[in-house]
């Protein structure tokens, strides 16, 4: 990864204690880059548990019963360089390349 990294958005949107176990990724990636914006993609019933966190900068909430084109546009409006998905899913996969993130990293499976 590139340190020219303005704002990365870290998406986990399952489960609350999947969430609480990501957290230390978001300490790592404010470690690596500092002065970089970093932004919770989560559910809104996780919001809270991210929201205190030190390394977080900014959330945006995800509701898998809203449409494509409202994640999209969501997802587009952070501006960010780069996504890493924590738990991937295809339908946010194909929104970030859709919001035309240039970096979009995850695991797959």
């Amino acid at each position: 990864m590139s340190n020219e990294f303005r704002r990365i958005i870290v998406s986990r949107t399952d489960r609350i204690g999947d969430v609480v176990l990501s957290l230390p990724a978001f300490a790592s990636l404010k470690k690596c880059f500092p002065d970089c914006e970093l932004t919770a993609f989560v559910r809104e019933y996780t919001a809270e548990v991210v929201r205190s966190f030190h390394a977080v900068d900014n959330i945006c909430t995800y509701d898998p019963e809203e449409s494509f084109l409202t994640t999209v546009g969501k997802l587009k409006r952070i501006q960010a360089d780069a996504i890493l998905f924590l738990y991937p899913r295809f339908r946010l996969a194909a929104a970030a390349f859709i919001a035309g993130l240039p970096v979009r990293a995850g695991t797959a499976y």
